[in-house]
């Protein structure tokens, strides 16, 4: 596959993630998320860190930052912010289906409050998980800014 190709994959399976978010927060009564161009470049920066850095932790990998000023740092202090990461699986179905199965993970997809997500996934071959998920989520009504979601490469 090209990269050409590899990228719109890649974006295809994060939109996925959005979409099955979605209709797991409408089975119970809560607003759909909307991509959020912000939020994207911070869970795209995490899922980089992860992959290049050959780490799975919240925290940046080099231990320079933690993840909620890494999230802030791209977005304003709302009242609340989340992360959500996975590591090892390929398909959003999988990577969905693993966090509705963790209390915190679930916990945090059905905050009544979220209004905005960012979803990236980056592959990197030869890594320990090779695939590497971060989700954010935010409290502040996403803006006019139109979202064009980054392609997610390792740095």
């Amino acid at each position: 596959m090209n990269s050409a190709a590899q990228a719109a994959s890649v974006q295809q399976q994060e939109l996925e993630v959005v979409d099955a978010i979605n209709r797991i927060r409408a089975e119970h009564g809560l607003q759909p998320v909307t991509l959020d161009p912000r939020l994207q470049e911070a869970a795209r920066r995490h899922s980089s860190d992860m992959a290049v850095s050959q780490c799975f932790q919240h925290d940046d990998c080099d231990g320079a930052g933690n993840w909620s000023d890494r999230i802030y740092s791209f977005y304003p202090r709302p009242e609340r912010i989340a992360e959500n990461i996975a590591a090892g699986r390929a398909g959003a179905a999988a990577t969905v289906e693993a966090w509705m199965r963790s209390a915190v993970h679930r916990a945090n997809i059905l905050r009544p409050e979220w209004r905005g997500t960012g979803v990236s996934l980056v592959s990197l071959p030869g890594s320990p998980y090779e695939h590497y998920w971060t989700q954010t989520f935010g409290s502040v009504p996403v803006t006019s800014v139109p979202v064009q979601m980054a392609i997610s490469s390792p740095r």
